[in-house]
């Protein structure tokens, strides 16, 4: 059972903001329908968590400031970790279609949370980001129900879900942007 003051339960907390932030992003893209103007609010709600915290105006927004407290990583700035998802799906919009952003989605909030939990409670850390095998064991198990949603060369697709768990595996804060840009690079050469 989790208890609020195991530290583990602060990174439970923390992907499941992670991974509800993520499908409120991608539920925008599809509500939005203009990749353009998707991109342009994206890019206006980071420059208002910058200026936000640099003013200090989240501390008098209890919600606000809990969640960006919340989703921060001890070694990273308050907000950065967001800044840098809102980024991948940026970069998404911009260079992927439909069905790579619904991939880019799964993996940067459905298997990157799953693969942090697990790793959290069952890994052994094997890397200075604190990641696990465990965790990145569980990051391909969770992706797997992408070979149901699409008619991709299983081979590619399993590419793209092994070496998108490794960017995972070997970053700490980027890897969220490290793998949406991963996927431009996979949709421009392979696909």
């Amino acid at each position: 059972m989790l208890d609020y003051k195991d530290k583990r339960f602060n990174v439970v907390k923390r992907k499941v903001i992670h991974s509800l932030i993520g499908l409120f992003l991608f539920s925008l893209y599809f509500i939005i329908n203009n990749a353009e103007f998707y991109v342009f609010f994206l890019f206006a709600v980071s420059i208002g968590i910058i200026v936000g915290y640099s003013l200090n105006l989240f501390s008098r927004i209890y919600f606000i400031d809990k969640m960006l407290k919340d989703m921060k990583k001890k070694e990273e700035v308050i907000g950065e970790g967001l800044l840098f998802m809102i980024s991948s799906y940026i970069v998404g919009a911009l260079l992927l279609d439909k069905d790579m952003f619904f991939i880019l989605f799964w993996l940067v909030s459905i298997s990157d949370g799953f693969s942090s939990i697990v790793g959290t409670y069952y890994g052994k850390k094997i890397n200075k980001y604190l990641k696990s095998k465990e965790g990145f064991f569980a990051y391909v198990v969770s992706s797997l129900p992408l070979f149901l949603f699409f008619q991709y060369n299983p081979f590619i697709l399993g590419l793209i879900i092994i070496s998108s768990g490794l960017i995972e595996l070997l970053e700490s804060i980027e890897d969220n942007l490290g793998i949406a840009i991963y996927l431009a690079l996979i949709k421009r050469v392979i696909l």
